[in-house]
């Protein structure tokens, strides 16, 4: 049997001494006993201390037990909910019954009866507390989502219950904080995962070619259909859409997407026949597509219909108190691939590591630490990680210092700063205007969008 005494029980009874006893009787077994005086009070102090159980009477003015028990199977439907009563009017046992009541006990209360009815009761709460729990470990033994950090806490609960439903979902992060191990464990964990994920880039397609892939097209006649016309969705039918970069479809596709979700349906090219389709979407960003739609970017429609929810991964600099551990479990992995011992860091070296930005986030620091695994022996130091950084900033082709390299800092205008920002990303990028709005951690639209307003060619 589970640990019951750290539950919290909130207890609704209007007779003063029955309830003074029976809250007695309680706390002698569970470490947080509520009261209230009838079911309006009740419903105040579980919103406002969410107990694990109702143990409520029936008969009590104001708001009775049947009408609190409807108000919370209504908001509240996994909480167990136990009546008393002295009477045994059936009507009000098939209402109770109807309303999915945990358990029924009789008046005068038996104290022993309604600890076993409390004990029953819970097990539920224990079960899905405990699989919350080994999804949280599992999504913490996944690498980039392990830490301790206020931050990746918060963010692996969020990731364990939208895994748990079938809501859409928004994965947004700069490049390299692993949204798409996020979109993985999203749906090996859902009731999908006996399905397909089937990931895809609308950065490096054609609108024309994206939307054959996703939707295929009907055959000619006598002409044989390859395998691939007809579509990724008719493949991955009843399993989940990860869609990178969303903010680079066109309108049109948007809305092809938008209808297929609100109809559960969709036509291939040339064809004029529907096709059901039950899929899963998840969305993989690094921009923020609600500003996207606001500024006429991106379909207003299909955001609201993909963010039933957002999860946003925090870059790496956000949560520097996971770095050691995040560097000593590369090391270890890096070092075990070459099939030699794991070097150690030396505190200094680990607080250097812990104070850079890292703007490629993980990709970033596996690749520092790859580069110093190779050059160390059994201690990885502070001037091996300086020399390392070094290392790092020629290969990215920033090789001399001109007037574009030096921060504008006789000008503190956002707009100045701006620019200069982007100027250094397509300098530092080679030209490469893509490459450079992933460097700068927004859409490629909406880094189209400044180099105009700012006449840069």
């Amino acid at each position: 049997m589970p640990e019951t005494s750290n539950l919290t029980i909130l207890y609704v009874e209007d007779e003063p001494e029955l309830r003074e006893h029976v809250a007695f009787a309680l706390t002698l077994h569970f470490e947080n006993v509520l009261t209230a005086i009838n079911g309006r009070e009740a419903l105040e102090l579980f919103k406002m201390n969410r107990p694990d159980i109702v143990i409520s009477d029936i008969r009590m003015p104001i708001m009775d037990g049947l009408e609190l028990t409807a108000e919370l199977k209504r908001n509240f439907p996994e909480v167990p909910v136990i009546l008393c009563t002295a009477f045994t009017d059936t009507a009000y046992l098939l209402r109770a019954i109807e309303l999915g009541v945990a358990a029924y006990i009789p008046k005068p209360i038996d104290t022993a009866r309604m600890l076993d009815a409390v004990n029953r009761a819970v097990l539920p709460i224990f079960q899905r507390r405990e699989i919350q729990r080994l999804k949280s470990e599992a999504i913490k033994t996944n690498g980039l989502l392990s830490g301790n950090s206020p931050a990746m806490l918060a963010l692996r609960e969020q990731i364990t219950r939208a895994a748990e439903s079938d809501y859409a979902v928004v994965v947004r992060g700069e490049n390299g904080t692993g949204k798409g191990m996020v979109a993985e464990l999203l749906h090996s964990m859902g009731r999908r995962k006996k399905k397909r994920l089937h990931t895809i880039e609308c950065r490096s397609r054609s609108a024309e070619q994206l939307e054959l892939d996703l939707f295929g097209r009907t055959p000619g006649r006598g002409r044989p259909t390859p395998h691939r016309d007809s579509g990724i969705l008719k493949e991955i039918n009843g399993g989940t859409l990860a869609l990178k970069s969303p903010e680079l479809l066109p309108i049109s596709l948007q809305e092809r997407i938008l209808s297929l979700l609100e109809s559960g349906s969709y036509s291939p090219a040339a064809g004029i026949e529907s096709i059901e389709c039950d899929v899963r979407v998840i969305a993989l960003t690094t921009a923020d597509l609600g500003e996207e739609a606001v500024m006429g970017r991106f379909s207003g429609s299909l955001w609201l219909r993909l963010s039933d929810v957002v999860l946003n991964i925090p870059p790496l600099r956000d949560r520097s108190e996971d770095i050691p551990e995040f560097c000593h479990n590369f090391i270890a992995q890096a070092a075990d691939d070459l099939g030699r011992n794991s070097p150690k860091l030396t505190p200094e070296a680990l607080q250097l590591l812990q104070a850079e930005q890292w703007p490629g986030n993980f990709r970033e620091l596996k690749q520092r630490l790859r580069r110093l695994l190779f050059q160390a022996g059994d201690i990885i130091t502070a001037a091996e990680v300086r020399a390392s950084g070094v290392d790092a900033v020629a290969s990215v082709g920033v090789k001399d210092v001109g007037a574009k390299d030096v921060l504008p800092l006789q000008s503190h205008k956002l707009a100045d700063l701006e620019r200069w920002a982007i100027e250094r990303a397509i300098h530092t990028t080679g030209g490469k205007k893509m490459q450079a709005a992933e460097l700068l951690g927004i859409s490629y639209n909406a880094f189209k969008e400044k180099m105009r307003r700012y006449g840069i060619s």
